[in-house]
């Protein structure tokens, strides 16, 4: 399986030693794994980039916003760790948030060019068409019943011919 990950990474392009870098990277030490959580060892700006999958411009781009700090000589895995993972869901919460916003924008925009369209007599309520249509309905009728009953229309020899 292994294998056929590292053919399948260089098939798309990434570098079979790029990624045996990312893996022991990502493989715990066993000087780390042996130490409690608080005696960690600081890890370079590069190791962390590797643990975030990440590149080393974007851990200095959250040390530069105060998303991880560096202790020392580097960056606590754990602490930086944690602090990133806090960092993703605050700006999903921020993104969906936007999207809400952004939807809620297009939908006032919608209705301002509806009463907009209403103004210029570009677009009209379905109650005033109905409204409208019951009256020419109501004068016709009222002139058809006006009408003598001897005018009708018969069909003569292909043409319609009144009668008298």
């Amino acid at each position: 399986m292994g294998r056929d990950r590292l053919h399948a990474d260089a098939a798309v392009g990434v570098s079979t030693a790029t990624q045996q870098e990312r893996t022991r990277c990502l493989t715990p030490s066993p000087l780390i794994a042996r130490q409690s959580p608080g005696r960690q060892r600081p890890v370079s700006a590069s190791a962390l980039a590797l643990h975030l999958d990440g590149s080393r411009t974007y851990v200095g781009k959250l040390e530069a916003e105060g998303v991880i700090q560096r202790q020392g000589g580097g960056f606590p895995l754990d602490q930086s760790r944690v602090a990133y993972s806090r960092y993703l869901r605050r700006e999903r919460q921020q993104s969906l948030r936007s999207e809400a916003d952004a939807a809620h924008a297009k939908a006032r925009t919608e209705l301002l060019q509806i009463r907009i369209m209403e103004k210029k007599r570009e677009l009209v309520r379905q109650d005033d068409v109905n409204e409208l249509i019951d009256q020419i309905a109501g004068i016709t009728l009222t002139h058809l019943s006006g009408m003598s009953a001897g005018a009708r229309a018969t069909w003569s020899s292909g043409a319609i011919s009144t009668w008298s």
